[in-house]
């Protein structure tokens, strides 16, 4: 049995799950956009996440080097630069992307991008 937090109280799943949907939708997911992808279609995989249950979704852009943040029934949001990513529902998280991106290692810088070919410098 594995148990899952989800709204500060926890929530008993079973692991003989099998190859389903997990039954708890969970509370953040997170993409991050490759070379080969299109913002779109990840935009529409967040809809789609939302659909399932998500109650937020984030998408990086470590090119642009923003993160947008989708959650039901409203617009998504961009943020960049020191903009910090908050949440009332993650309270205490305070992310400026322009910390992420350094710390992480995302595509510190790009020397040439062509379609299916990235160079990192």
């Amino acid at each position: 049995m594995v148990i899952a937090k989800r709204f500060r109280r926890k929530i008993a799943c079973p692991l003989n799950l099998a190859d389903v949907a997990c039954p708890i939708p969970i509370d953040l997911a997170v993409e991050i956009i490759s070379p080969a992808q299109a913002f779109g279609t990840l935009a529409e995989k967040a809809t789609d996440y939302m659909t399932a249950g998500v109650v937020r979704v984030g998408i990086v852009d470590p090119i642009a080097k923003t993160i947008t943040v989708f959650e039901p029934d409203t617009l998504p949001v961009t943020y960049r630069g020191n903009r910090a990513v908050k949440d009332t529902h993650f309270p205490g998280v305070s992310l400026p992307p322009q910390q992420l991106f350094p710390q992480a290692g995302l595509w510190p810088h790009i020397e040439c991008f062509e379609p299916g070919k990235i160079i990192l410098a």
